[in-house]
């Protein structure tokens, strides 16, 4: 099962401690631990509202969809069946 620091502190206050620290603590408490995972970066990442979604002109299995950012209006070309209007999507840049 993976835990997050940020879900652990919630119970215990673990703020001023090292994950390394965590681990080992844990571990004392009969808790094994089997890794330690640093977030990874989601700079890349944009988070849209899908305003507009249809068919694609020249793909039977492709959706186009116009999606609203806080910033901007992205068209995407995307094979994902979930993609509804109103509905959050997200991409890499």
């Amino acid at each position: 099962m993976k835990v997050s620091i940020n879900w652990l502190n919630k119970f215990v206050d673990v703020s001023d401690l090292d994950p390394k620290d965590i681990a080992e603590k844990l571990t004392m408490c009969g808790l094994e631990v089997d890794a330690i995972e640093e977030k990874k970066s989601l700079d890349n990442v944009v988070v849209a509202k899908v305003m507009k979604c249809g068919k694609h002109p020249d793909a039977d299995k492709l959706s186009l969809t116009e999606s609203s950012t806080a910033l901007t209006l992205i068209r995407l070309s995307a094979e994902h069946l979930m993609l509804r209007k109103g509905r959050l999507s997200f991409s890499q840049r």
